[in-house]
């Protein structure tokens, strides 16, 4: 996962191919992204399996008080987008 890709966005054009093309935005995106929640929720958002290729996560949560998995996942790495250019928008 590469902080140069997570920081792109991710553009549809409503083809197939987008996740294909742009497989290393998505990945990177969510390695991030579940960085992050693990450490806003430690206790209930752990890693299942893991291997060289695949990590799968669980998040145990109560189905009547939700959590907000909409998080600011690039927020700690903001000096080193805008210092190598790259589109955090």
């Amino acid at each position: 996962m590469d902080l140069k890709y997570a920081a792109m966005d991710f553009t549809f054009f409503g083809d197939a191919q987008d996740y294909y093309f742009q497989r290393a935005v998505i990945q990177s995106q969510a390695f991030y992204w579940a960085q992050k929640i693990l450490q806003i929720y430690p206790r209930n958002f752990k890693i299942y399996y893991e291997d060289d290729i695949y990590v799968a996560y669980i998040l145990e949560q109560n189905t009547y008080s939700p959590y907000n998995l909409k998080v600011d996942y690039l927020a700690d790495y903001t000096e080193d987008i805008k210092a190598n250019g790259w589109n955090a928008e």
